[in-house]
C-alpha cells in the first residue's frame, strides 16, 4: 500500500474541529497514512491526538508559528507523498488516493478543487482553479497549501522560507515550478476537501485590520520580486 505523510498544524484549535480534521486524515481510502500533529508544548492538541490514536506522531515546538511548526515537523515525514492540513480542514476520504493516481509517474504536485464552508461545514462556495501556468501563478496563488507533493520534491525544495510569512507556501510552489517545470503540476477538478471558514481564519482576521493587510501585501511583493528579478 502506498504510504503518505500528513502534517496537521494546530495551536489553540477548536477541539471538535481538530478531532474532525484528524479523523478525516486518518480515514483515507487505500493509502497508509502517517499522521503528524505539529503543535506547541502544553497545547490541547497533544491530548486530543493521543486520545484518537497512539500511532499519531506528535511534534512539539516551544512557541507557535505556522511555518516554524511545519518546518520542525518535516523531519518526521516519510513515505512517498506529503500533504499539509490545518486543524480546521477536512479531507474527503478519497483525497490522497485520487491525487496520487492523477500524479502517476510523471507529476509531482496535485492540487484539488475544494469546498469553502461555514464553521458548521455547510458549503458556501466552490474554490476553483486553473491548469498550471507559471506566469499566471506569479499573479495569484491558486495552488492550495493542502496540495499533495512527492516527498523527494519536498526534500529538494523545503524547508519553507519563513521570511515570506503567509506566502511561504506560494514561494515553495513557485520554486518547484522553476526547478521542475510546469509539467510537475496537475489539477484535480474533483472536490477533495473542505476549507472551514471561521472568524479566526487568517484572511477573515486581516479584513478588519489595515496593518495586517499592509504587512501581508509587503511580504507578497517581496516574495514575487525575488522570483522575477
Amino acid at each position: 500500500m502506498t504510504k503518505a505523510s500528513i502534517i496537521i498544524n494546530s495551536y489553540k484549535n477548536n477541539p471538535d474541529y481538530l478531532r474532525q480534521s484528524i479523523k478525516s486524515c486518518l480515514e483515507q481510502d487505500g493509502v497508509d497514512i502517517r499522521l503528524i500533529i505539529s503543535t506547541v508544548k502544553g497545547d490541547s492538541a497533544i491530548e486530543i491526538a493521543k486520545s484518537i490514536s497512539n500511532k499519531i506522531i506528535i511534534v512539539k515546538s516551544a512557541k507557535p508559528g505556522i511555518y516554524e511548526q511545519l518546518n520542525k515537523a518535516l523531519a518526521a515525514v516519510n513515505g512517498d507523498w506529503f500533504a499539509y492540513f490545518s486543524g480546521n480542514d477536512i479531507a474527503l476520504s478519497t483525497k490522497i488516493a485520487d491525487e496520487i493516481k492523477l500524479c502517476g509517474d510523471e507529476k509531482s504536485v496535485c492540487y484539488s478543487v475544494f469546498h469553502v464552508t461555514d464553521a458548521n461545514l455547510k458549503a458556501k462556495s466552490m474554490a476553483m482553479s486553473m491548469d498550471y501556468n507559471y506566469v499566471q501563478h506569479l499573479k495569484r496563488n491558486y495552488v492550495s497549501d493542502v496540495a499533495l507533493v512527492r516527498r523527494d520534491v519536498l526534500a529538494r525544495y523545503g524547508p519553507f522560507r519563513l521570511k515570506y510569512g503567509n506566502h511561504a507556501y506560494w514561494d515553495f510552489w513557485l520554486r518547484i515550478a522553476e526547478g521542475e517545470g510546469e509539467k510537475a503540476f496537475v489539477r484535480n477538478t474533483k472536490p477533495e476537501w473542505l476549507y472551514r471558514e471561521t472568524l479566526s481564519s487568517q484572511h477573515v482576521v486581516r479584513k478588519g485590520k489595515k496593518s495586517l493587510q499592509k504587512k501581508n501585501k509587503d511580504l507578497r511583493i517581496k516574495m514575487l520580486r525575488d522570483h522575477t528579478k
